[in-house]
């Protein structure tokens, strides 16, 4: 689709961290490809861009999907969103809590995803209490990942901002 502003392009990336956007516009000036990129574009075209140029950022897109797939692949395992079951060697059972808060960390495998928008993903507040209680949460999912037979570290917890998934995880 089409996005016509950076705010745009922030909106979209919160709603779903895990999208690619490349961005193509008629602002070059050094300001508008930073505030483009800090808005969340992965790649920042000017234009006039040419059609071999797009089709190598499209290419490129493409190869770091692929790696991503490719990486799930190998980790051998698998969110069953809908059944809450954590397949692996072991199928193990989840909340729908946990299920939740691995779908969302699942959207974006090493990248941080901060404590209100886990917050916010499970529908709650971000006061100390929920804060505490989601930290139980994570500790009680890694002990569900290790049992499923996933690698450790699986989630790690990066101080004062958030959480984050150590490897690719297949969402179904």
């Amino acid at each position: 689709g089409i996005i016509n502003t950076e705010l745009e392009t922030r909106r979209l990336k919160l709603a779903m961290p895990g999208l690619f956007i490349i961005m193509t516009t008629a602002m070059g000036a050094v300001e508008d490809r930073v505030a483009g990129y800090e808005g969340g574009a992965d790649i920042y075209l000017c234009k006039p861009v040419s059609e071999r140029e797009l089709r190598a950022a499209v290419a490129g897109v493409d190869r770091r999907l692929e790696q991503m797939r490719e990486a799930k692949r190998k980790t051998g395992l698998r969110l069953n969103f809908s059944g809450l079951q954590l397949m692996g060697k072991q199928a193990v059972s989840l909340n729908q809590t946990e299920a939740t808060l691995l779908k969302f960390l699942a959207q974006v495998p090493g990248q941080r995803v901060e404590t209100f928008r886990l917050l916010e993903a499970t529908g709650r507040g971000a006061d100390a209490r929920t804060k505490a209680s989601l930290e139980v949460q994570i500790v009680n999912l890694r002990k569900k990942i290790a049992a499923a037979g996933g690698a450790s570290p699986s989630i790690r917890a990066v101080r004062n901002e958030g959480y984050q998934l150590m490897w690719p995880l297949e969402v179904e």
